[in-house]
């Protein structure tokens, strides 16, 4: 199953843009429409069941059921608010309306059920936590995780442990980066990389997570590998131009990473030596969006800030195209159950690139 949208301007109504869900199932065929004309939702995904939405929008979103503000007072837009949808019954239960923080990203663990959202409050930035199991119980119940960073700007979750790295700063220190084990809320390890400059470290990369490591690439232009278990350096190289762009193999062993002269970096995520695979130049020219490069299907992507998409083959290390999808920087890049790529440009577009 999969859910799209379609969105649409009204230039005499707020917000003047308006979209309608819909959810596909594959198997059959059969379309089921989740809402029409709803102008306040941004992002949608799956719980780990399959059987509900997470969806994040504006507090005016779904007649304004999330919205706590007085009658004939306009909430704040931008003020993200987290909604549950029953796939069965469409019912929304509002996650957020009596919490106070603006929410960023978020994911569903399929580990252990928790909603995990990076939230702003004044000037700091935190991970906060929504037990599902209360939630299945109609209670919600958020709790803030202590971290040791005012101001978390970026993270992940392990998919097979209770661990989550995050890349964070505070008011007397440049970027550092941590693993925590949400079981036992222990601190597993803290890592930085040596430099009390702002703007050098982690903090706009997706990690690259493997059994053992934790890869990372940052503006001070080194990619990183960091022992999973005890936090130390594994290997640390500068060899090219490495940025914050960074994906992983379908099956584990390759980390990509774009370079800010438009080159796609393949290295080796095994053993305990830095290992350079291959170097495909991929015709973007300078480059710093930090969009993840990811493979389907044996094809490597990559999105540029001019909006082109460029298709790499691994095995021969060609190009196999490029093609523009808009004027703006690439957001990222999602891939569905059946290998289709979807990518999402800061401009609003959303293109699917099928792999048949």
């Amino acid at each position: 199953k999969a859910v799209f949208s379609t969105r649409y301007d009204d230039a005499t109504q707020r917000p003047y843009n308006f979209g309608d869900a819909f959810l596909i199932d594959f198997e059959s065929g059969k379309v089921d429409t989740l809402f029409v004309r709803e102008g306040f939702v941004a992002d949608m995904q799956f719980s780990p069941d399959g059987k509900r939405l997470l969806i994040t929008g504006s507090p005016e979103a779904f007649d304004g059921i999330g919205n706590v503000c007085g009658e004939g007072v306009i909430p704040n837009t931008f003020d993200y608010q987290l909604f549950v949808m029953e796939l069965d019954t469409k019912r929304i239960t509002p996650l957020t309306r009596d919490f106070d923080p603006s929410v960023g990203s978020c994911t569903w663990s399929k580990l252990d059920g928790n909603i995990y959202a990076i939230c702003e409050v004044k000037d700091g930035k935190g991970i906060y936590s929504l037990s599902g199991k209360a939630l299945a119980a109609g209670k919600i119940e958020w709790t803030k995780l202590d971290l040791n960073e005012t101001y978390v700007s970026h993270w992940d979750l392990a998919e097979d442990k209770p661990l989550l790295v995050y890349s964070g700063e505070g008011s007397m220190t440049s970027d550092r980066t941590w693993l925590l084990d949400l079981k036992s809320g222990k601190l597993n390890w803290k890592w930085n990389n040596g430099k009390s400059a702002n703007m050098l470290g982690p903090g706009n990369c997706v990690p690259v997570v493997t059994k053992d490591k934790v890869i990372i690439v940052a503006p001070d232009r080194y990619m990183t590998a960091i022992n999973r278990k005890n936090g130390k350096t594994i290997w640390r190289v500068n060899d090219y131009k490495v940025r914050e762009s960074l994906g992983v193999s379908a099956d584990g062993k390759v980390a990509y990473a774009k370079t800010m002269d438009g080159e796609i970096v393949a290295v080796s995520t095994q053993g305990k030596k830095y290992k350079l695979l291959w170097v495909v130049d991929a015709k973007m020219g300078y480059e710093h969006t930090p969009c993840v490069v990811v493979e389907s299907k044996g094809v490597v992507y990559a999105g540029s800030r001019t909006g082109v998409v460029v298709a790499i083959d691994p095995i021969s290390q060609k190009v196999l195209w490029h093609y523009k999808m808009g004027n703006s920087a690439l957001n990222g890049f999602e891939i569905d159950d059946n290998g289709d790529v979807y990518a999402s440009l800061i401009e609003g577009k959303i293109y699917r690139i099928s792999t048949k």
